[in-house]
């Protein structure tokens, strides 16, 4: 193996680049540990970067993978916020001259709707005869003028025997007339499907008149009636059949049951009283 010379020994071109006597072999050489100076020294002017130690490395943190446990609830924080602001603009305020129309516009419809009730339950004339008699009608001892009928609440203050659920009873006045003598009367009330209702009322009249108040008219009503409220306003519409009022006539209170004769037989108007 033929040994190189070394190029600190060898002859080098001067400033001009004379040879100074430099074979071809020697110029090569020369040439070549040029170019790798230059080459050394452009690579120490722009040095290439130098992977880091794994271990000497600063740890690199990328954005939203290792977020801090508060950030999620901050951002619910915010969502919740903004939710009551949505909130709170969209429910509507009023101010106190809105909330006082507001409260007069109230009182004046629950007035309306109470008139327009009061006037639904208040007597409702009636031209059906059906709910009328030929009066006066005779009887064998009595005359009876007139006989009105209507329902009403139960009096407590007044009222005996009257059932507990019944809310509305069918009830009328009855007026004797001049001509009538001593007997008795027997009363029935009976309901839209033919079935009597309540307890019969025994009246006592003496001269004309009934024994108990010394007048010479009286009201009767029935021990039962309409237990739901709602039955009262569809009678009063003709949604439910005619309840009847039965008048029978005795010669005395302590007379027979086939003794006292059926004299008049009287539907029970859709009135209220």
């Amino acid at each position: 193996m033929t040994n190189q010379p070394d190029s600190s020994d060898s002859p080098r071109p001067d400033s001009a680049g004379n040879d100074s006597g430099m074979d071809a072999e020697e110029r090569r050489l020369w040439d070549l540990e040029g170019e790798d100076e230059f080459l050394e020294g452009k690579e120490s002017r722009n040095p290439l970067p130098q992977s880091r130690d794994e271990g000497n490395a600063p740890e690199k943190k990328s954005i939203g993978m290792d977020l801090p446990e508060s950030a999620p609830k901050r951002k619910a924080a915010k969502k919740d916020d903004d939710l009551s602001e949505d909130n709170s603009e969209k429910r509507p305020s009023f101010s106190g001259l809105e909330k006082i129309s507001l409260a007069v516009f109230g009182v004046i419809i629950i007035a309306i709707v109470s008139f327009v009730m009061m006037l639904f339950f208040r007597e409702l004339p009636t031209d059906d005869p059906s709910f009328t008699a030929d009066f006066p009608v005779q009887g064998t001892s009595l005359v009876i003028d007139d006989i009105e009928t209507y329902w009403r609440k139960p009096d407590a203050s007044k009222d005996r025997g009257i059932k507990t659920d019944a809310v509305h009873i069918p009830a009328g006045m009855i007026t004797l007339g001049k001509d009538s003598k001593s007997a008795a009367l027997r009363i029935f009330f009976e309901n839209d499907e033919g079935d009597l209702v309540g307890d019969p009322i025994t009246l006592t009249i003496s001269n004309g008149k009934f024994s108990r108040s010394g007048k010479n008219s009286a009201e009767v009503y029935c021990t039962h009636g309409f237990s739901e409220i709602g039955d009262l306003p569809a009678y009063l519409t003709n949604q439910i059949e005619p309840w009847s009022l039965i008048v029978r006539e005795g010669p005395s209170a302590d007379a027979r049951g086939n003794q006292f004769k059926e004299i008049l037989r009287l539907p029970i108007a859709p009135n209220r009283r």
